[in-house]
């Protein structure tokens, strides 16, 4: 493991991942990203309990179009992750994704934990729901200070956001930092990826001592990544009594930890997610 990995302990929704990621077959980075890159595509967000997790893999591994694997590297099949989001003073961000802006974006710094890898990324909100994501590697310590350790990484970012119409933006500064664990199915036999977060632990990226977020210890975020919202995936949750939720890391994180608005994460923090704010 890293050196820099968080030390966790295993939490009740981290256990039930570890036993149901036994049940499939297992595929190496190469073969996720050959069958389901996915760059460009609908992301569906569901908080669940590990057992509803557990009726969908086995419905799709009936299924001869809808059979699954589990991501494996060096023998884990769970991975921490963390990500350093980034935003201007006024936290742009974070209003534009509050007040539901249709041209919208996300900037973070993404690091894996326990396999290595950094990496700057920009995430863009595209037409019904679709996401696009185009992100430049990075020295792992450049992640502190992207400005100062890569700054041809952030220039690459502003052009991006230039070819897309949005304005140049001066300053960014770190504004949260996130860590959890992630386990991710792939489809078999059509583009579909299954990325099940457990473990969410969000602090303030500058006061990085204070008392922050601690969620889903017994349930699930499962994020369901396909070219369209049609998926057979989504028929299935509904079936099992799941249902879509809006729902952002960053936003619940940055919201909660500052006494911000959360309004249209409300289902969410209400009704569904198992959440804590640290002392």
């Amino acid at each position: 493991m890293s050196a820099l990995s968080p030390a966790r302990a295993l939490s009740p929704a981290s256990a039930a991942m570890d036993v149901l990621a036994e049940t499939t077959g297992s595929v190496d980075l190469a073969t996720v990203l050959d069958r389901a890159a996915l760059t460009e595509r609908v992301d569906t967000k569901y908080l669940i309990f590990p057992a509803v997790l557990g009726r969908l893999i086995e419905h799709l591994q009936a299924e001869p179009e809808g059979e699954v694997d589990v991501l494996e590297i060096d023998g884990r099949r769970r991975f921490a992750y963390e990500s350093r989001y980034l935003d201007t003073p006024d936290l742009r961000m974070f209003r534009d994704h509050l007040q539901g802006r249709r041209r919208r974006f996300k900037v973070r710094t993404r690091s894996y934990l326990d396999t290595g890898g950094s990496f700057l990324e920009l995430k863009l909100a595209g037409a019904v729901g679709g996401t696009e994501k185009v992100r430049w590697a990075l020295p792992d310590r450049a992640v502190e200070d992207v400005a100062g350790r890569a700054p041809g990484a952030l220039e690459s970012l502003y052009r991006e956001l230039a070819h897309h119409g949005h304005r140049r933006i001066d300053t960014l500064a770190p504004s949260l930092t996130t860590t959890y664990s992630r386990t991710t199915f792939v489809g078999r036999n059509r583009p579909f990826r299954l990325t099940v977060d457990t473990d969410l632990e969000c602090r303030e990226a500058l006061r990085p001592g204070r008392g922050g977020l601690q969620a889903l210890h017994d349930r699930v975020l499962l994020e369901v990544k396909s070219p369209t919202s049609r998926d057979r995936v989504h028929r299935l949750l509904l079936d099992l009594g799941a249902r879509p939720v809006a729902m952002s890391k960053y936003g619940v994180g940055l919201g909660l930890t500052r006494g911000l608005s959360t309004r249209p994460w409300a289902d969410a923090v209400g009704r569904h997610l198992d959440a804590d704010l640290a002392a």
